[in-house]
Formats: C-alpha cells, sequence, structure tokens
C-alpha cells in the first residue's frame, strides 16, 4: 500500500468533568523534631536542635488548611542528656526542662491551629530514652505517680512532664509497637529500620509491608512502592519516610556531622470511599511550596520569650 501522510481533524480537547468530593478529611504528619539544646558553659546560651524554622513552616500550613487530625511521628524531643549509648557532652547537660517548656509551646500552636482537633503524638526511641534510664539506675521510680494524678502517666516520663493531658494530646507508647491507623489501609509509625544509602530503608520496608505505611526515625524523605495481587484484585502498597524537622547542620546529636538528612513534613488526605493521598511537602532553608503557594518561616523566637516572660520558664533562648 501507498504510504500517505496521517492527517487528523483536532477537534479541541474535550472538557473534563471532575467529581466534587465532599467527605475528603485531612491528616497533618509531622516528623522528628527532637527538642533539645546545646547549652553555653560561659554564656548559658541555648542553641537548639529543633529547628524552629521548620516549625513555622510546618505550623502556617496546618493554619492554611482544614485538618481533622494532627500525627507526630516521634522523636519529639532529643533527650541527649539522657543517652547511655553515646558520651554525652556537658553541653547537653540539664537541657530538659528548657526543651520541654518550648515542645509544649509549639504543641500548643499546632493545637490552636486545628482549633483543637485531635491531635497524636507516637513515642520514638528517643523519647524512650527516659524510661531505659530510670529502668537502667534509679528502678525505684518506675512507673511512680502521684498521689493526686494516679490516672495520668508516671511522673518522670515525656507525656507528664509535657503534661500532654492539658491540651488532650494522646500519647501513643510502646516503642517501637505504637502505632497510629489514619485507614484501615494506612499507618504511622516512628520506625526501627535505618539503612544508610538512600532508598534503602523505605525499600527494605516494603518487602514485608501488608499496607501503605508513614514513618519517621531516619531523617530522610524517601518512598517505595509495591502492588499485591489478590483474589480481589490489585492492592498498591506506599511506604514514605518523610524527613525531619530537626536541624540538619551538624548540631543535632549524631554519629558525623554532615548526615544526608532532608526536612519535610506530609499532608495526607483520605475519602470515605477508600481513596488516600500521601502529598510529602519538603523544606530548604526555611523555605516551602505547596500547591502554588510559598511558605516562608517568620522569626518566633520574641513569641517564645513573651510567653515565658514573668514566670520560672526564663531561659536564654
Amino acid at each position: 500500500p501507498v504510504i500517505s501522510p496521517v492527517r487528523i481533524n483536532f477537534g479541541g480537547i474535550k472538557p473534563v468533568n471532575l467529581k466534587k468530593v465532599d467527605n475528603v478529611h485531612r491528616v497533618i504528619v509531622l516528623p522528628d523534631t527532637q527538642f533539645g539544646f546545646y547549652r553555653s558553659l560561659r554564656t548559658n546560651k541555648l542553641t537548639p536542635f529543633h529547628d524552629r524554622r521548620a516549625l513555622d513552616i510546618a505550623l502556617q500550613i496546618t493554619q492554611n488548611y482544614y485538618v481533622d487530625q494532627t500525627i507526630l511521628l516521634g522523636d519529639l524531643m532529643d533527650l541527649a542528656d539522657w543517652s547511655d549509648k553515646f558520651i554525652r557532652s556537658p553541653h547537653m547537660y540539664w537541657t530538659t526542662q528548657p526543651a520541654a517548656i518550648e515542645a509544649k509551646w509549639w504543641l500548643a500552636q499546632f493545637k490552636a491551629a486545628t482549633d483543637g482537633g485531635v491531635m497524636k503524638i507516637i513515642e520514638g526511641n528517643h523519647d524512650k530514652r527516659m524510661g531505659d534510664r530510670i529502668i537502667k539506675h534509679m528502678t525505684e521510680a518506675f512507673e511512680l505517680r502521684s498521689v493526686d494524678g494516679l490516672e495520668l502517666p508516671p511522673l518522670i516520663s515525656v507525656p507528664r512532664i509535657l503534661a500532654l493531658h492539658d491540651l488532650d494530646i494522646e500519647w501513643v507508647g510502646d516503642y517501637p509497637n505504637g502505632q497510629v491507623w489514619i485507614t484501615d489501609e494506612l499507618v504511622c509509625e516512628h520506625g526501627d529500620v535505618a539503612r544508610g544509602k538512600s532508598g534503602a530503608t523505605v525499600s527494605s520496608m516494603v518487602q514485608d509491608a501488608h499496607n501503605s505505611k508513614i514513618v519517621g526515625h531516619i531523617h530522610r524523605i524517601e518512598s517505595a512502592t509495591k502492588t499485591i495481587h489478590t483474589k480481589d484484585g490489585a492492592k498498591t502498597v506506599e511506604v514514605w519516610s518523610i524527613g525531619c524537622l530537626c536541624r540538619i547542620d551538624g548540631l543535632v546529636p549524631a554519629k558525623k556531622k554532615r548526615n544526608n538528612w532532608q526536612q519535610a513534613l506530609a499532608m495526607v488526605e483520605y475519602t470515605d470511599d477508600g481513596d488516600i493521598d500521601i502529598d510529602p511537602i519538603p523544606i530548604k532553608e526555611g523555605r516551602a511550596m505547596f500547591r502554588g503557594q510559598v511558605y516562608e518561616a517568620r522569626d518566633r523566637l520574641d513569641d517564645l520569650r513573651e510567653a515565658t516572660v514573668g514566670s520560672k520558664a526564663e531561659w536564654n533562648w
């Protein structure tokens, strides 16, 4: 046959009729904050392990949307001064109190941003340091509660020191087993797997995963996906690591200064019909772009100082 030019009568693009969904639920997921400080022995100046710029970006995004639930993935506190695993620098001694005060201040900010919405914190391995140290060195204080607060967490524990009950925040303990299920097919955990190379951690986790999950722990943005074929058809499983909200400039105690870490948070949207969208939001040098809007971090230090003026909580922030 004779080869002829292909001619198509282009009649324009057919309009797309998008289906408006009224039953969308929205969850903000915040990874490792590592609240803690490096204290100058000469001036008592406190230099934070947590990144106030990244936290403020996360807060602004939370404020800009109606959020049903906020989930913190663990390692809320760094607790470097409670560790038995590493040699503790004297610069990290006596920093738990100011770290707890600032952590509570930020938690109150996020709680207010969601109009008192549901908030849950999953215990991480750093948070667990407090209980581990008591078991090793002060067993008599294990599970000790005040007589006027027997229904509250133990006196020397992260949820009790932060008085999370004041803000109606749920503490999900029992690391590494603590979980918060967003839907029947999506769960949040702190995580207990760490591999050295980018992508290797979630690639390892997805092998045994039967449902999608979001984790923290490794301070990196990673994702892996697989398809499971069942009698009901194909099922997609995603595993996401969504970075951290602590500093990534080498100040946070780690095995080395130059770590392969990234800052981010995630927004999860799902419907009652089973649709799920996991949207990581990278943060770079106090800036983030999300859905056509650029967010820039504000300096919140004066707000923090003002919130603690006139109390016993005055510190050299």
